[in-house]
């Protein structure tokens, strides 16, 4: 299985160091959480995985998985570790944000990446600076159009820019949407 690194964490009773099936300690989610936000901190997307042996008698190879309404164990999994990927913002973004507000559009940053990860992108691209800090992070794509629909209420003018699946409800309800 793989997802946010510290749900996966939280999710597992073991852990797997060099071939060594390990239970989880705290000198563990210590290292952990240095690891998982130093990878953050440099705008790296971060992917946990882990795994459980399942039960052939339960799990035959031909049984039907259900991902909507899980249908198999969530619990006392094994974490096998994480990963970092670079997904840099488009060309031109910082630049699209800095024209923004020098027009006094108020650029608010929506995105379901972790926090730590969000904020360093968010300056990145200038979104945080020593006026303006509005970054939502861990975002659903529920939470993302109660944001937009939050704005709206307030008399906002909202354009929203998106590049997935998740973007598409608050892409809809946008006064603008790209």
């Amino acid at each position: 299985m793989k997802g946010a690194p510290e749900k996966i964490l939280k999710a597992c009773s073991t852990i797997l160091i060099e071939g060594e099936e390990r239970g989880k300690d705290k000198k563990f989610e210590e290292e952990f959480k240095k690891a998982y936000e130093r990878l953050g901190g440099f705008g790296e997307r971060v992917l946990g995985f882990c795994d459980l042996e399942l039960d052939p008698e339960k799990f035959p190879p031909n049984f039907a998985f259900d991902t909507e309404g899980p249908n198999f164990p969530l619990t006392n999994l094994r974490f096998l570790g994480f990963m970092a990927m670079i997904d840099p913002p488009r060309p031109g973004v910082p630049q699209a944000v800095q024209l923004c507000q020098s027009a006094g559009v108020k650029v608010v940053m929506v995105t379901g990446d972790h926090p730590i990860t969000a904020k360093a992108i968010a300056r990145q691209v200038h979104i945080i600076s020593r006026k303006a800090k509005i970054v939502f992070s861990r975002t659903s794509p529920a939470q993302k159009l109660q944001i937009v629909e939050a704005f709206q209420h307030t008399n906002n003018v909202v354009a929203v820019t998106g590049d997935g699946v998740n973007d598409a409800p608050a892409l809809r309800k946008a006064d603008i949407g790209t």
